[in-house]
């Protein structure tokens, strides 16, 4: 009778934090209603147009290893509820971020480039607006998936069925938005995006300096 009880208890746990995190996902109708307020800059070129639904399906494939190794973490004590004084282990998982962010970039320019049938001078400025829109999503949605797994956590609630419902709505929306501000430097001052692009590659190649030889890295990757 104990047993069935504690059943009935964890299933309806289950439940309620299921509810509770998809609740959030009616906001995901800000990222369409976003890309209609700037749809005149997102139709402004072939490239344009094919680079975005590349960009938030990319998003939200890492958003998803990230949600996924956190949330598992957190159960098997691999990861600490906290930003600062975590284990190797967390900062691995974010450092293989970083890594697959550029990576992912470089495969969903190349992918933009070759749909869209865009011009060869036209492929630097198509690469760096897809770095720089992936580093700028990154830097919101990369935290906001480590607070919904921190915070469910503390509360007691499962991480497996909250953090990848809560995050992937603010993914939706924050990628949008990163989209929408790379674009608008690409139309105008463009150099910006080749010097965002240049920092990422920096950046992760310390990245992959600093973390190559940690498994979590590696297994990641």
């Amino acid at each position: 009778m104990t047993a069935m009880l504690k059943d009935r208890r964890r299933k309806f746990q289950i439940f309620r934090d299921s509810m509770f995190s998809l609740s959030f996902d009616m906001a995901g109708l800000v990222a369409g209603g976003l890309l209609e307020s700037f749809s005149s800059l997102a139709l402004r070129t072939g490239w344009s147009i094919a680079l975005y639904p590349i960009v938030l399906t990319g998003r939200g494939a890492l958003n998803g290893i990230e949600a996924a190794r956190i949330s598992t973490g957190l159960h098997l004590g691999t990861v600490k509820p906290t930003f600062r004084g975590n284990t190797k282990y967390y900062y691995s998982i974010l450092a293989s971020m970083v890594t697959l962010s550029l990576l992912m970039s470089l495969l969903m320019g190349s992918l933009a480039f070759i749909f869209s049938g865009a011009t060869l001078e036209e492929f630097p400025i198509i690469l760096s607006t897809a770095i720089s829109s992936q580093s700028i999503a990154m830097m919101l949605i990369v935290p906001a998936t480590s607070l919904a797994g921190h915070e469910s956590f503390k509360r007691g609630l499962d991480p497996d069925a909250v953090v990848y419902p809560i995050s992937s709505t603010v993914a939706d929306i924050w990628a949008t938005t990163s989209y929408i501000i790379a674009l608008t430097i690409a139309f105008g001052p463009s150099f910006l995006n080749h010097i965002i692009a240049s920092a990422t590659v920096i950046f992760t190649l310390l990245m992959v300096a600093i973390f190559s030889r940690e498994e979590e890295f590696r297994r990641t990757l």
